[in-house]
């Protein structure tokens, strides 16, 4: 969703794993473009927080070649157990001292 402004600025959604939000790491992510990208969510990171990805948003215009920035609102990605990724188990598990 583009903000409106001249900015560049664009605001959406990422949904991140329960897991991986506790663990911190790379999630892919799809933008307006069809581009998709990684990024990073720092461990512990709250729901409803906002990360900054700096120029992957809009140009500002068309005359400049500056892109405004991407923010993307964590939303919690609950999974029934059958569908959880096995890897962020794995992972967690290593974390925690459990493998």
């Amino acid at each position: 969703q583009w903000d409106g402004s001249n900015s560049g600025d664009v605001r959406s959604t990422i949904n991140v794993s329960v897991l991986r939000l506790m663990m911190g790491g790379w999630v892919w992510y799809e933008n307006f473009e069809g581009t998709v990208m990684r990024v990073y969510v720092a461990a512990g990171t709250k729901v409803d927080s906002t990360l900054k990805v700096a120029n992957k948003g809009f140009f500002a215009n068309k005359n400049t070649k500056r892109r405004g920035h991407l923010y993307l609102k964590i939303v919690a990605k609950v999974e029934s157990v059958d569908k959880i990724d096995p890897s962020e188990v794995t992972e967690f598990l290593h974390l925690i001292g459990r493998d």
